[in-house]
């Protein structure tokens, strides 16, 4: 068979398995077949475009969380006429951000670092949100709140070698205690 049929059925078999046409170890053998056993390193301008993809589809889903986080953030304390559902639904994505970011704190670490502070965002509403709405009138669990969370953030900074939230957990630990001592 000539170089330039091989090529064509070789660059036909790495579109079928990069868009998942075929399963990957019938690509896998189907190129070991017509490469006579030989790797093939792709294409340089391929492995860019497949990067590039990957690279945008990640901006649409951190673009998605953000949005998703900003709308919780505002209807955690704009609708409170259901006074448990909305913390609820706030904790949940927290945690399933949570878990993202530790599924791809070793691929992503960017992303996951966004997922990170997104949840810790939504969890610091929803405690503040839970402290308004069942202990309304005492100032001092709010306190309690504000400082677990800064405590929060502050053991995770240093579990996960993560400057921002040491830095936020010690700015906010100090600014608490502060003004609790100030107001006093």
């Amino acid at each position: 068979m000539s170089n330039q049929r091989k090529q064509i059925i070789i660059n036909e078999i790495t579109f079928w398995k990069q868009n998942k046409l075929l399963p990957e170890q019938y690509c896998d053998f189907l190129m070991t077949l017509y490469t006579e056993g030989q790797q093939l390193e792709e294409p340089a301008h391929q492995k860019a475009v497949l990067q590039r993809a990957t690279t945008n589809k990640n901006h649409l889903w951190l673009l998605f969380a953000t949005i998703v986080s900003a709308l919780l953030l505002y209807s955690l304390f704009e609708f409170t006429t259901v006074s448990w559902l909305m913390p609820a639904i706030g904790a949940v994505v927290a945690i399933v951000f949570m878990v993202s970011a530790f599924l791809l704190v070793k691929k992503q670490r960017n992303m996951a670092a966004v997922l990170q502070v997104l949840a810790a965002l939504l969890l610091f509403a929803v405690s503040i949100q839970v402290s308004q709405t069942f202990f309304p009138n005492d100032e001092s669990m709010l306190y309690i709140f504000i400082l677990m969370n800064c405590g929060l953030w502050l053991v995770s900074g240093f579990l996960l070698k993560a400057v921002y939230f040491i830095l936020s957990g010690s700015i906010g630990l100090v600014f608490v205690i502060a003004h609790f001592f100030f107001t006093m």
